[in-house]
């Protein structure tokens, strides 16, 4: 009796940290502005939704093109699951995340850059994205609410396509390869800032 009276209050309380630490809102107001910093692009998102047992669901992740033109990345579902026991040290450890129907088009321009050149370029040209300062003007990024620590057990990638349009042939039409179903599985990745 005591032993399953510790289980229904431990699950209680897991549930109770889970839903103060990880709202739909919080994700919406804090990581979005991160990861539009981050990326220097606009991203958006329809819904978030919080549960203990499967994670957090993002549904339809969309990632601009530097321009705001067109989409770059889309993600039907993004889900991150993250460990139980963690909260309790009020740490969200992320421990698995999959992609289900990920579209990413990638363009390479007539003079070999790509559209995702200016993610890889880390130049401190970049100013910081007012909507991640607060009012003392202290980075959103440097004073995040709750700790997040980055060890991927486990990526999973279902029934993705990506699209590659070839401006430099100079050709009257670019070249385009597509790759659908793809599957990809990744394990033990640890993210290190």
């Amino acid at each position: 009796g005591i032993a399953m009276a510790i289980l229904i209050i431990t699950v209680l309380a897991l549930a109770v940290l889970s839903r103060i630490l990880i709202t739909p809102e919080r994700v919406k107001k804090v990581i979005l502005p991160i990861v539009e910093d981050t990326l220097r692009r606009k991203v958006s998102l329809e819904d978030v939704k919080v549960s203990l047992f499967s994670g957090i669901l993002l549904k339809n992740l969309v990632i601009q093109e530097r321009t705001g033109s067109e989409p770059f990345a889309v993600v039907d579902n993004f889900i991150l699951r993250y460990r139980f026991w963690p909260l309790f040290t009020l740490q969200v450890i992320i421990d698995e995340i999959l992609l289900e129907k990920p579209r990413i088009r990638v363009v390479r321009f007539p003079d070999g850059k790509f559209n995702f050149s200016d993610l890889l370029n880390n130049s401190k040209d970049n100013p910081v994205n007012p909507k991640t300062e607060d009012r003392s003007g202290e980075s959103l990024i440097s004073k995040r609410l709750v700790p997040l620590n980055l060890l991927i057990s486990k990526i999973y990638v279902k029934n993705g396509e990506f699209v590659f349009l070839d401006h430099s042939l100079k050709a009257a039409k670019p070249t385009q390869y597509k790759l659908t179903d793809v599957e990809i599985k990744a394990r033990n990745i640890s993210l290190l800032s």
